[in-house]
């Protein structure tokens, strides 16, 4: 199913662009 690669591919973007957002406002808060 090429559809649930895909919601896969999206949900793992999703969740590193989520971490990486966390990670920068937790830096700037720190800063």
């Amino acid at each position: 199913m090429i559809i649930s690669q895909t919601i896969t591919v999206i949900g793992n973007e999703t969740a590193n662009f989520m971490t990486l957002i966390v990670f920068l406002f937790h830096n700037h808060g720190n800063g």
